[in-house]
């Protein structure tokens, strides 16, 4: 959490337990033994010494779920077939800037006969983007499951916000679109369509400016 306090080590440390802190850039940063920030890209940039006795940073430190490497294997075993495309829309979280309902548009836009399936945080998101898309019938609306790398087994094309999400779908290897929704997801963001490991459709942030 962003917001967990720097004195999570001094606390950890008085009753003997090491902390380890999940860092993402320049957020979440606090005191602790050991520091993980797994953004793409992090171990190439210059990061304040102090406060962390360990400090481990880059993409091959990136915390992989097991759903995330067993999609991957079923992926790589059973590639999908491409016909009629399948596209995984996810933004993740209240989407209180309502990007996800422009990116279904969009990717059913795209392909007059792409089938997509949109992950909703809730009933009221998922009543809204039936409403307002239209291809209702190429259009699965479906709620958040534990293990969403599934989903991307046999996507064709994943498109979400600049998080771990992200992340995972470039691991599994589906061919990834991504938008920073929020202001922490930049460094996520440059680093994997700077690299060619997923296209970028963002420009100052907007889920507007999808093509």
């Amino acid at each position: 959490h962003y917001e967990a306090p720097a004195e999570c080590a001094d606390l950890a440390t008085a009753v003997g337990i090491r902390l380890s802190n999940i860092e993402d850039g320049p957020w979440g940063r606090r005191p602790a033994t050991m520091a993980i920030d797994p953004t793409p890209g992090a171990d190439t940039t210059a990061r304040a010494p102090g406060g962390t006795e360990h400090v481990y940073r880059g993409a091959p430190f990136a915390i992989v779920s097991a759903a995330t490497r067993r999609a991957r294997l079923a992926r790589d075993a059973d590639p999908p077939a491409g016909n009629p495309p399948q596209v995984v829309v996810v933004v993740g979280g209240p989407d209180p800037r309502g990007y996800l309902q422009p990116l279904v548009t969009a990717s059913l836009d795209a392909h007059p006969t792409a089938r997509v399936t949109a992950v909703c945080t809730n009933a009221t998101q998922a009543t809204s983007l039936r409403d307002r898309c239209g291809a209702p019938h190429r259009l699965l609306v479906e709620p958040p499951i534990r293990d969403l790398p599934i989903r991307f087994i046999s996507a064709d094309l994943v498109v979400t916000a600049a998080g771990t999400t992200a992340t995972e779908a470039v691991i599994v290897g589906a061919p990834s679109a991504l938008i920073r929704a929020v202001g922490n997801q930049g460094p996520v963001y440059d680093a994997l369509v700077g690299s060619g490991s997923a296209y970028g459709l963002s420009r100052d942030g907007e889920a507007t400016s999808v093509r």
